[in-house]
C-alpha cells in the first residue's frame, strides 16, 4: 500500500496532492479484496469474514468491469462477484451517499458496518458517516444493521 508520501509517478519527490493516500488507500482495498476472491480463499473457508475499509474501495463501483475481465480466475467454483459480496464493508467515505447507496446495492445492509477513518469524537468525518448513512434511501430496519446489527453478529461482543 502507498504511503501519503510515495510519488505516484516516477520522477516526482512526493505524492501531488496527497493522492496516494486519497486514491491509493481505497485502491490498495480493491487490490487486496480482489485477489484474496480471485485466488479462491472465500470458497476455501467460507466461514471466515474479512472487514474491508473505505466501503469496499471500487470493487463496488467495477463489479462489472472485475466479473467481466477477459484474464480468468482460476480454481472458482461461482462467479467473482458471488465472492465480492461475502466482504463486509465500512462506511469510511467521508459522508458520501452515492458511495455508499453503490455499495448497498452491490452487497446490501447485511454486509456493511459503520465505520470512519477518523473515530475521534471531535471529527465532523464521524458526524458526517453518522448522517450519510441516515441520508441512504434504505429501510430503518436496514440502516440499523449498518449501524450496529452486523458489527454484533460479526463481532459477537459479549454485552
Amino acid at each position: 500500500m502507498k504511503d501519503m508520501t510515495e510519488p505516484d509517478y516516477p520522477g516526482e519527490q512526493g505524492s501531488k496532492y496527497g493522492l496516494a493516500a486519497v486514491l491509493g488507500w481505497p485502491h490498495a482495498t480493491s487490490l487486496a479484496v480482489t485477489r484474496l476472491a480471485a485466488g479462491g480463499v472465500l470458497e476455501k473457508y467460507p466461514k471466515l469474514k474479512f472487514i474491508t475499509h473505505h466501503d469496499g474501495g471500487t470493487v463496488p463501483y467495477l463489479a462489472g468491469r472485475i466479473q467481466n475481465s477477459p484474464f480468468k480466475y482460476e480454481n472458482l467454483t461461482r462467479p467473482i462477484t458471488d465472492s465480492l459480496r461475502l466482504f463486509y464493508n465500512d462506511t469510511a467515505v467521508q459522508g458520501n451517499v452515492p458511495n455508499l447507496m453503490c455499495a448497498y446495492t452491490f452487497c446490501g445492509a447485511d454486509h456493511m458496518l459503520l465505520g470512519t477513518d477518523f473515530p475521534m469524537a471531535t471529527s465532523n468525518l464521524v458526524k458526517e458517516t453518522i448522517r450519510s448513512v441516515n441520508e441512504m434511501t434504505i429501510p430503518g430496519a436496514e440502516k440499523k444493521r449498518i449501524f450496529e446489527e452486523n458489527a454484533r453478529k460479526i463481532l459477537k461482543p459479549p454485552i
